[in-house]
C-alpha cells in the first residue's frame, strides 16, 4: 500500500445523535427597571402627588405545563407529540402509509393524510427529518404542536392539535403548509 493510499484509508466514527436538544424555556428572574432615557428622566410627579409615569410591572412570561397532572395515565406528551410528528412527517415523504395512523386520529384528520399520502406516492421517496418540535398547551388536556418538515421538495410546516381521549392522546386538527 502506498503512503498516498494510506492517507485516504476509510474510517468508521460513531454516528452522531439524531434526537435534537430539548431545551425548556428556563424562568429568568426579573430585574427592576427605571423608567429613565439616557440622563433625562422622563418621571415626574403631577401637582396632586401622583407619579405622571408608572413604574413598569414587567415578568417573564413562561409557557404553561404541556402535560394534564389530573390524568396520571396518559402517556408523556413530549414523547408522543414528537413520535405523532415523525409518523406524520413519514407519511407525508411517502414513507409510511397513513393506514398505520388510522387509530389516533379523527376520520376528517384521517382523510387528509390520505389526500397528502397519495400525493407523495407520485413523488420520489426522501427521508424526512423533523426541526424543533414545540409544543404548546391551551387547556388542560389539549396540546398543539408545530414542527418543520425536511424532505419534501421543500420545507413544510406542520401543526396538529392533540387531545386527550380515554386515557390516550388523539391528533383532532391538523395542518399543512
Amino acid at each position: 500500500m502506498s503512503v498516498a493510499a494510506a492517507a485516504y484509508r476509510l474510517r468508521r466514527l460513531p454516528a452522531p445523535a439524531t434526537e435534537p436538544p430539548y431545551d425548556e424555556f428556563p424562568v429568568l428572574p426579573v430585574a427592576p427597571v427605571n423608567a429613565v432615557q439616557g440622563t433625562l428622566a422622563l418621571t415626574f410627579t403631577l401637582p396632586s402627588g401622583v407619579p405622571a409615569a408608572p413604574t413598569p410591572v414587567l415578568r417573564v412570561v413562561a409557557e404553561p405545563p404541556v402535560e394534564d397532572p389530573a390524568d396520571e395515565t396518559l402517556p408523556p406528551l413530549r414523547c408522543w407529540a414528537d413520535t405523532l410528528a415523525m409518523a406524520i412527517a413519514q407519511i407525508l415523504t411517502g414513507e409510511r402509509t397513513p393506514g398505520q395512523f388510522r387509530q389516533w386520529t379523527l376520520p376528517e384528520v384521517f382523510d387528509v393524510l390520505a389526500r397528502h399520502a397519495a400525493l407523495a406516492a407520485a413523488r420520489p421517496r426522501r427521508r424526512a427529518a423533523l426541526r424543533a418540535v414545540r409544543i404548546c398547551s391551551p387547556a388542560a388536556g389539549v396540546a398543539e404542536v408545530t414542527t418543520v418538515v425536511h424532505g419534501l421538495t421543500r420545507p413544510k410546516a406542520l401543526a396538529f392539535r392533540l387531545e386527550s381521549r380515554r386515557s390516550r392522546w388523539l391528533c383532532t386538527a391538523l395542518e399543512v403548509g
